[in-house]
C-alpha cells in the first residue's frame, strides 16, 4: 500500500475512534472508503468494509483497522487475528 493509501487509513482510524457507537463507525468507514476522494479504490476498499462489517463491536472494529494499518506499515505482530 502507498504512503498516500496509508494515510487515508490513517484518517479513517482517526475518525473511527471517535465514533459514539459501532453503527456510526461503521458509517465513518463506510462514507469515507467511498468518497471520490479516498485513494483507496476498487477491491481494496471494499475487502476493508466486508471485513470492518464482520466485527462484533466498536471496539472489534477499531482494533480491526488499527492491525490493518500497522499491516501496510509493516509493524504487526500477527499474520491474522479474529474480531
Amino acid at each position: 500500500m502507498s504512503n498516500v493509501k496509508s494515510s487515508a487509513l490513517r484518517v479513517i482510524i482517526e475518525k473511527v475512534y471517535t465514533a459514539k457507537d459501532y453503527e456510526s463507525g461503521l458509517k465513518i468507514v463506510s462514507d469515507l472508503l467511498t468518497s471520490p476522494d479516498c485513494p483507496i479504490r476498487g477491491s481494496e476498499a471494499s475487502g476493508i468494509l466486508a471485513r470492518a462489517k464482520l466485527t462484533p463491536n466498536l471496539l472489534g472494529l477499531q482494533k480491526y483497522l488499527t492491525n490493518s494499518w500497522f499491516r501496510y506499515e509493516g509493524m504487526s505482530c500477527t499474520r491474522r487475528e479474529r474480531y
